[in-house]
């Protein structure tokens, strides 16, 4: 049975369930056999398409494959393995895991003996591998337990990085949401290509380009601002010069609490938004002023599932970011399932665990909680 390794991003819960959904959708028909907060190793009951699968990840940093165990040391198999990949010519290879560095080292001297110019580079992180070339030479190995695993992909964080930082409008002052969760949350939705997705707050357009970027071939972007409008515009058209797409793209203003003549009843297959979180926050804000933001916010949510239930169609997934705001040692939240499901949607768990994924990064003053539901 394959066996793979994935390393997980700096919010590993939400990493895990995104490659879980992202499996299961491909039909892998995937296991975990060990999870850490580094990395989870799965086995699937056919070989993966590595590369797609990265391709389509947004909170995975390299997946490795396990190499088949012969017999002979640890030791005794990477250089096995290293002079079966390469045949002639100078050998490249990096090597993670328990005791990594005297192994590699070892090993470097070993082949040095049978004649062979050999190169270790101590690969930190996937630039490191990508700028070596690592991965066409099927030379950056890791060791876990006995069980030698190469990289087969890594995230394209050069062009994460383009579509985050090289994009021709940005709005920092109402904050952005990363690409990389931007991409998880599209995953979550479980949508399919030819499906049509909406983003119902889409400021300057994160989510509409990660849906472009992962080959959506419908897709919608609304927001109340007329700035934001001409900022996803101004995006799309950017990135639409630099990937290869049919896509139709309408981005127009509209308030999402309100009827729209522009989206029909039942046609929307999913809702992938992080709404308007509140006023900026400080981390000096009394707790009845986040109380008072919070209680606001549960109505225009509440009035915007409204109008979702009203385009979205039976069955349609919404993905949806829910602030919570930190005060003290305790989280203000806004508690606005019980008025969802009445609106005549049910709650699909994220994880065995919980019913929603928390989005934090360490010293901010609000986080994501990421909801999923689904149009009865």
């Amino acid at each position: 049975m394959p066996t793979y390794y994935f390393e997980l991003g700096h919010q590993p819960h939400i990493s895990i369930a995104e490659i879980l959904f992202t499996l299961s959708k491909e039909e892998y028909d995937a296991t975990i056999e060990k999870e850490t907060k580094q990395y989870i190793i799965v086995s699937t009951k056919r070989i993966l398409d590595t590369p797609q699968i990265m391709a389509k990840l947004g909170g995975t940093k390299k997946i490795s494959e396990a190499i088949p165990k012969t017999e002979g040391s640890i030791q005794d198999r990477i250089i096995e393995y290293l002079q079966q990949t390469t045949p002639e010519g100078k050998i490249h290879f990096s090597l993670s895991g328990e005791g990594a560095k005297p192994f590699a080292l070892q090993v470097k001297k070993e082949l040095k003996a049978l004649g062979r110019s050999v190169r270790f580079i101590e690969a930190k992180n996937t630039a490191t591998i990508k700028n070596n070339s690592l991965i066409r030479k099927q030379g950056d190995l890791l060791n876990i337990k006995d069980t030698l695993f190469v990289t087969r992909a890594i995230q394209p964080f050069e062009d994460f990085a383009k579509r985050d930082y090289g994009r021709p409008r940005s709005d920092d002052k109402s904050g952005m949401l990363p690409p990389k969760l931007a991409k998880i949350l599209i995953n979550l939705s479980e949508i399919q290509p030819n499906e049509t997705l909406l983003d119902a707050f889409c400021g300057s357009g994160t989510v509409l380009m990660e849906a472009l970027s992962s080959g959506i071939q419908h897709i919608i972007g609304t927001d109340i601002s007329i700035r934001a409008v001409r900022d996803s515009e101004a995006n799309m058209s950017w990135l639409e010069e630099q990937v290869d797409t049919n896509a139709t793209v309408t981005i127009f203003q509209h308030d999402a609490t309100t009827k729209t003549k522009k989206i029909a009843e039942n046609t929307i297959d999913a809702i992938v938004s992080e709404p308007y979180m509140g006023k900026p926050l400080t981390g000096k804000e009394g707790k009845q002023l986040l109380t008072k933001q919070a209680k606001e916010l549960r109505q225009l949510f509440v009035k915007t599932f409204k109008q979702f239930h009203r385009i979205v169609k039976p069955g349609g997934i919404i993905i949806f970011i829910v602030p919570q705001f930190h005060f003290h040692n305790e989280w203000i939240t806004i508690n606005c399932k019980n008025d969802i499901e009445q609106l005549g949607f049910t709650n699909i768990p994220l994880t065995k665990d919980s019913e929603s994924l928390l989005y934090r990064r360490a010293g901010q003053h609000i986080g994501r909680s990421i909801w999923k539901w689904e149009k009865n």
